[in-house]
């Protein structure tokens, strides 16, 4: 992409740099740009986000298996947020998002 100046890519936040710059965006036309940072990713205004899925193997009517609902419950904790954080890979969740998903586990 280097060599072509009108080249597009998409990538990483974490990527960026002297070479790589991000592009503001909004999510419709007329709506408001909102630039690549991490709060703006976090609070999913940032109109390219990606979210990462955990599937469980959950039989109808049963309840989550106790191993499976203690290490999700410690994944959407403050500790487990912040050793996501810390991998440098992945953002944390909002706090909206993680309500959502702790009701799930209940």
């Amino acid at each position: 992409m280097k060599k072509d100046r009108f080249g597009l890519a998409v990538s990483s936040i974490r990527y960026e740099n002297a070479e790589v710059k991000s592009v503001a965006l909004a999510a419709r036309e007329g709506g408001q740009y909102f630039q690549v940072t991490k709060e703006n990713l976090i609070s999913r205004e940032y109109p390219l986000t990606r979210i990462t899925y955990a599937f469980v193997n959950q039989a109808p009517g049963q309840p989550i298996e106790p191993k499976v609902k203690e290490f999700l419950g410690y994944i959407f904790s403050r500790e487990g947020q912040a050793d996501v954080e810390r991998d440098r890979g992945y953002l944390r969740l909002n706090q909206e998002s993680l309500i959502e998903q702790l009701k799930k586990l209940n």
